[in-house]
């Protein structure tokens, strides 16, 4: 539409005439219509519903109507309007919002956007000539948009490209656009629902019963409370570096140990005075070198030795987890990655969620939330949950091919070799178009970009290698792992009843005296709020020395 297309209609709306004289206030207004525009035209590269969608405009204008009566309130039938021809060729659509008014409706949000991204991909492959593709292959998308491969196919590429009124960039832009819509509105459901489940495991409360005369008071912890793995070995070094250099009295190094101890008290510590057991574990590395090793004797190899005040630190740390009464566990020749890989598949088919507290990327592959049960990260030092809308925003794929992307991409901090000349950014987009790292090897010939392809067919097995190096072993026997005795399922493993005579007993060996006045008067502080307020007393019902409610920690997922 041109600029004086545009002034000649700018007047082409709905307007209320309003009387100009004081006597005709109570009047009802009167609605006159003018003509309105014989087309509606789509701005390109804006993002709208199909035709389908669109009501039909008519170049005709509908008579004016003007109320008989001057009462606003006028018992004359008015005329029906025209017949509406909104949706009047979609009835599916029709009768979901049909639904939808009455309150009867079951579809979900989710349900409705793909719908509209199925009518998108049946309009994708009409303007193809009905000839099907695969949408999500960038060469081929290249191939329908600009005629020719190689293209890039980017946002910009094909805004610009819809802007010169290429019908075909239009549809894919659409096709995105909802695609990413619908991954969040996915995510939002799951997190409500996972959401409401983890409140109602922390809001458990103590069942009384008195079947004998007498009242019992059962656990706190509820059956389906979820399962949170702790990443110890890489707990230990961020505990290292968070503190100054302390030495107990003999001259032992201790800031490590006091880092673990607060960061464990941060998680866990509000939960054990209200004498809950929550399902938590600290799962470490094993000494000396792992299977991954003996595949390729570089891994890892370029890291340096721990720091010598840190050596000393790493038994004392084991035993303050055996104060607090954590299940510990390892598995020789296994990462301790590859030990939660192995927890957390056994957590998810006995029934519980799945929390693992890390910062490490690789753990990043294990992340699942759609099914009936999750496994997210959280961030140790923001303390905030990681899900697969993280993983797919930071890396552009998902938690299942994220190890495709770092096998092609390598990993400098594991010393993974990955295919030279290939970074994160393209590794993705080769993962996402290939939908593999398999297929993609097998099908080298077909890579669009020469320089691509020909690092890839020069690099075949280091990519395959580096595959191995970076998969995650899942399925450990329960006898390689340290399981406590006599438990063999994930489900059995708690912390132990609080004894707080043991963790004094740590702290004072230790020389931790802020811990253990901090330790006491939360005890204390429980202690004393257990008893029946007295008036006055500094201590009652009111005061405020009292340990928060878990729900003041919902960041931590317990």
């Amino acid at each position: 539409m041109t600029l004086q297309d545009s002034n000649n209609h700018k007047n082409d709306d709905y307007t209320i005439a309003s009387s100009t004289t004081a006597a005709s206030t109570t009047e009802s207004p009167r609605v006159v219509e003018s003509p309105t525009p014989a087309a509606v035209t789509h701005s390109p590269g804006t993002a709208h519903e199909d035709d389908s969608y669109l009501p039909t405009v008519s170049k005709r204008t509908p008579p004016t109507y003007t109320p008989a009566s001057s009462s606003p309130f006028s018992s004359e039938k008015r005329p029906p309007p025209p017949p509406s021809t909104f949706l009047k060729n979609d009835p599916e659509k029709r009768a979901l919002l049909a639904q939808a008014s009455l309150g009867t409706g079951t579809r979900s949000p989710v349900d409705v956007l793909e719908m509209e991204l199925q009518q998108v991909t049946e309009q994708i492959y009409q303007q193809n000539n009905n000839e099907p593709f695969n949408i999500n292959s960038l060469s081929q998308v290249s191939m329908a948009v600009f005629g020719i491969p190689g293209e890039s196919t980017n946002k910009e590429a094909l805004e610009a490209k819809a802007a010169s009124g290429n019908r075909m960039a239009d549809l894919i832009l659409q096709y995105r656009r909802l695609q990413q819509r619908i991954r969040k509105q996915s995510s939002k459901q799951q997190a409500v629902v996972k959401g409401t489940r983890v409140k109602s495991a922390m809001q458990s409360t103590p069942v009384s019963s008195s079947s004998s005369g007498t009242t019992e008071t059962t656990s706190k912890t509820a059956s389906g409370d979820p399962l949170l793995l702790v990443d110890a070995s890489a707990y230990i070094y961020r505990a290292y570096y968070s503190m100054p250099p302390i030495h107990r009295s003999d001259g032992m190094p201790t800031g490590a140990v006091m880092g673990f101890c607060n960061m464990l008290n941060r998680l866990i510590l509000n939960r054990m005075v209200q004498g809950e057991q929550p399902r938590i574990v600290l799962v470490f590395d094993a000494k000396g070198k792992t299977f991954r090793h003996e595949l390729y004797n570089e891994y890892k190899a370029h890291r340096a030795e721990a720091p010598m005040d840190l050596i000393p630190q790493f038994s004392l740390i084991r035993q303050a987890g055996l104060a607090y009464g954590m299940p510990m566990i390892e598995a020789s020749n296994y990462e301790a990655d590859d030990v939660i890989a192995t927890l957390a598949g056994m957590a998810q088919r006995e029934g519980l969620d799945v929390h693992i507290l890390s910062g490490d990327k690789d753990l990043m592959q294990l992340i699942r939330d759609d099914g009936p049960t999750v496994i997210h990260m959280v961030d140790p030092m923001k303390m905030e949950r990681v899900t697969s809308t993280q993983v797919i925003e930071k890396w552009n794929v998902t938690p299942e091919q994220l190890g495709d992307v770092l096998a092609l991409a390598g990993d400098v901090a594991d010393n993974v070799p990955g295919v030279p000349g290939i970074g994160p950014k393209i590794a993705a987009d080769l993962i996402r178009e290939f939908g593999s790292l398999e297929y993609l090897l097998d099908h080298v010939q077909d890579v669009q970009q020469k320089a691509r392809r020909s690092k890839l067919e020069e690099h075949l097995e280091q990519a395959r290698l580096s595959k191995a190096l970076v998969t995650l072993v899942g399925d450990l026997p329960v006898e390689d792992m340290t399981f406590p005795e006599g438990q063999r399922q994930v489900s059995e493993l708690r912390m132990e009843p609080m004894n707080e005579n043991r963790i004094i007993a740590f702290y004072d060996e230790m020389g931790f005296r802020d811990l253990k006045q901090r330790f006491t008067a939360r005890l204390e502080g429980v202690k004393r709020t257990r008893r029946p307020a007295a008036a006055n007393s500094r201590w009652s019902a009111g005061s405020k020395v009292q340990v928060p409610h878990p729900d003041d920690f919902r960041d931590v997922p317990f």
